[in-house]
């Protein structure tokens, strides 16, 4: 990876300074409606983190 960092990393930076508009800009950015798909296949109960509550919520 180049010296950015990872995707996670970029949003860690940022949670406090726009909590609101995080999520909707995460979604965005990491094409989250086709992870939303798999995550519903793979973990049907929600028992695991989401990849925002992942990289931004537990930074």
């Amino acid at each position: 990876m180049d010296d950015q960092g990872t995707p996670c990393d970029h949003f860690a930076q940022e949670r406090d300074d726009h909590a609101d508009d995080s999520r909707d800009e995460f979604a965005r950015a990491y094409g989250m409606d086709r992870y939303a798909t798999l995550k519903a296949k793979y973990d049907p109960r929600g028992e695991m983190l989401g990849l925002y509550e992942k990289c931004v919520l537990q930074g």
